[in-house]
């Protein structure tokens, strides 16, 4: 333990050292918005030299559709164990480190830094005047749609090209989780050439089939986990239990409890049948064609309702056609996607064979898979990100396939 504690503090050190010699820069910026899309607030990080000057990859980090800002935070974090991480902020001063330009950007609806929403919610707690006034434009949030969304990064992408004219046709997307969906549908639509995909814990296949799988088939692989006595019978207040401690990181429990007080394998076939219809009646309530639907309200702790995304992003779950994997593959894009093998709400093996079955095919598609992490890279759950200390690793290996993926060496003037 003593020996895994001072490795851990050495990366840490000589992280820190060698960041000290980075000449690392930033400069913000705007897209404003138009009748198709919205404003979108970010910011680049670059090793240093002239911006305008840059050759370089440059990756663009892309998040879920809910109102993240360019941090990796969410107001919603408050209350989760990642609630002081600054994860995507994190990750950008690891790839600058070696040598990658990074962009990233508030999600639309969520207001810009200065008004110090993340300061203001840790020192007075979530109000509703905080969260209207320095957090989230709820306005912004319930006309969300994910063309929208989509048009508003290409918008971006646009600019950046303007900005570093190397870059034109060499963007890489770095897609995190649902954030290879938005990546791989800007790649499709080609309204923008790009250099390559990445990901982390992003599935390969259909967000239709991932859904339909995460709603019924994980449940059914989950269930004998919740036979806490190992006595071959899952009990009502086994799932109960079992639902509060997250196991298995469970949405909710529609379908799962059980008339009989009990699941065994007499009555395992109708606890499927449950999760069908479960699954139907969720397809019905998020169908809502290419409107916005209705805008989510999650309340706080404190009783605080605060407005998270709408109907149109669980709409995407449910129906979306997009493979990132045939994506890469029609396009011969280069992709990397980075899983963890404790990830439960992707199923590795399910998306390693159907990147197998693309590079067969033609496609130029790279994967890791790490040991016990989970679906961010984290060590200790799904809904957590991955250590600060295990970055560097995590950038090495990014700019290893960029290397690999033609894109040109840094240089500045």
């Amino acid at each position: 333990m003593l020996i895994k504690k001072l490795l851990v503090w050495l990366t840490m050190f000589l992280y820190a050292q060698i960041s000290v010699g980075v000449e690392m820069q930033h400069r913000q910026f705007s897209v404003l918005e138009t009748t198709r899309t919205e404003t979108i607030n970010g910011q680049i990080d670059w090793p240093g030299g002239k911006l305008e000057r840059w050759t370089g990859p440059v990756l663009v980090f892309i998040s879920a559709g809910a109102p993240n800002d360019r941090n990796g935070w969410q107001l919603l974090a408050r209350e989760t164990i990642w609630a002081d991480r600054s994860p995507l902020k994190e990750l950008s001063m690891a790839l600058v480190t070696e040598g990658v330009a990074v962009v990233r950007f508030d999600n639309p609806g969520v207001r810009v830094p200065e008004l110090k929403c993340r300061e203001s919610i840790f020192k007075h707690g979530v109000t509703e005047e905080i969260v209207r006034r320095q957090c989230l434009d709820s306005r912004i949030l319930a006309d969300f749609t994910v063309e929208k969304y989509q048009r508003s990064i290409e918008a971006m992408l646009f600019y950046i090209e303007d900005v570093i004219p190397a870059t034109h046709g060499k963007l890489v997307l770095f897609g995190f989780s649902e954030g290879l969906m938005h990546a791989a549908s800007i790649a499709e639509r080609r309204r923008i050439k790009l250099g390559g995909l990445v990901s982390i814990g992003s599935p390969a296949e259909r967000f239709e089939s991932l859904t339909h799988w995460q709603t019924i088939g994980r449940m059914l692989e989950l269930l004998p986990s919740f036979d806490a006595n190992a006595d071959g019978v899952v009990s009502n207040d086994e799932v109960r239990k079992g639902y509060r401690k997250g196991k298995g990181n469970v949405m909710g429990l529609d379908g799962w409890l059980s008339p009989h007080g009990y699941w065994d394998r007499q009555n395992e076939g109708e606890f499927k049948l449950r999760l069908d219809q479960a699954y139907d009646a969720f397809r019905r309530d998020t169908d809502t064609g290419v409107g916005p639907g209705k805008l989510e309200w999650i309340r706080q702790a404190n009783g605080v309702l605060v407005p998270n995304i709408n109907d149109a992003l669980w709409n995407m779950h449910f129906y979306g056609q997009i493979s990132p994997a045939e994506v890469m593959q029609e396009l011969r894009l280069p992709g990397l996607f980075l899983w963890g093998e404790g990830d439960s709400q992707i199923s590795v093996p399910r998306q390693v064979a159907l990147v197998h079955k693309a590079i067969k095919d033609g496609a130029d598609i790279r994967y890791f898979r790490f040991p016990s992490r989970h679906h961010l890279l984290s060590k200790r759950k799904d809904m957590d990100w991955l250590e600060t200390q295990f970055m560097p690793v995590i950038a090495r290996t990014v700019l290893d396939f960029l290397n690999q993926a033609s894109c040109p060496r840094p240089t500045t003037e």
